[in-house]
């Protein structure tokens, strides 16, 4: 059992750190977004590419308000959803096979 709490623990490590990838991300292209002078930037145009990936989906069910982009504003609730819901869970089911 012991093996399994450890594989269910780095799971959730892992899922972390990839979902607070995901929030400067979000944070990166949010800011970049306000200075369209530095569209052309490889590493902006990176980001935005990586950004618009995540984005899609919830932009599909979601239009535009008045220029606004609420899609950023679900993704940030999704990834706090999930990093307080499954990841906490995954980690407290760890450490409940470790007893």
């Amino acid at each position: 059992m012991i093996l399994l709490a450890n594989f269910m623990n780095a799971i959730a490590s892992i899922l972390n750190v990839v979902l607070n990838l995901f929030e400067i991300l979000l944070i990166l292209a949010a800011i970049f977004s306000w200075f369209p002078q530095i569209r052309y930037n490889q590493g902006v145009q990176m980001v935005n590419t990586i950004v618009d990936k995540i984005l899609a989906p919830i932009r599909k069910f979601m239009p535009k308000y008045s220029g606004f982009d609420l899609a950023f504003v679900i993704a940030f609730i999704l990834i706090i959803f999930i990093q307080a819901f499954v990841v906490a869970s995954l980690f407290d089911y760890a450490a409940y096979l470790k007893n």
